[in-house]
């Protein structure tokens, strides 16, 4: 689809421009992230594109995403992880159209985001550190 912008004499943004908000959570290793791209376009219908990505230690890149996603109960999701960031007994699960299903689990030692989107699903550890910050990023995004 083109973008329809205003004319000559005016200002601002396509009409149907995509306003959108990022959310990036890397693997302790670098080597693999899955986001969190919301979209609210200009009909004001809003959705999400979730994106893994995953590299080898042999150098081979493995992908997988679907850019048009109603994530299901968002707000409990982020409930559920702020409570995590401090308790790792909780289960933090997250659940979309598509079959889509991010869950974060956990112990003292190490916290592991698994995904399954269709034939890709696969599992990666986060830096402790960074959940502060993840929790925080993903209050922003759902606002």
């Amino acid at each position: 689809m083109g973008r329809i912008w205003p004319r000559h004499s005016h200002r601002g943004r396509p009409l149907n421009a995509i306003v959108r908000r990022q959310l990036k959570i890397s693997s302790t290793d670098g080597r693999s992230w899955i986001s969190f791209d919301r979209r609210t376009y200009d009909s004001g219908y809003t959705g999400w594109a979730v994106e893994a990505v995953s590299t080898t230690s042999f150098g081979n890149t493995f992908s997988g995403g679907n850019h048009d996603l109603f994530l299901e109960h968002l707000d409990k999701f982020v409930a559920a992880f702020d409570q995590f960031v401090l308790d790792r007994s909780v289960s933090v699960r997250l659940t979309g159209t598509y079959d889509t299903v991010i869950s974060i689990v956990g112990d003292a030692s190490h916290v592991v985001l698994e995904s399954q989107k269709h034939a890709v699903c696969g599992a990666f550890e986060i830096d402790q550190e960074r959940l502060s910050g993840i929790a925080v990023g993903l209050r922003e995004l759902c606002n």
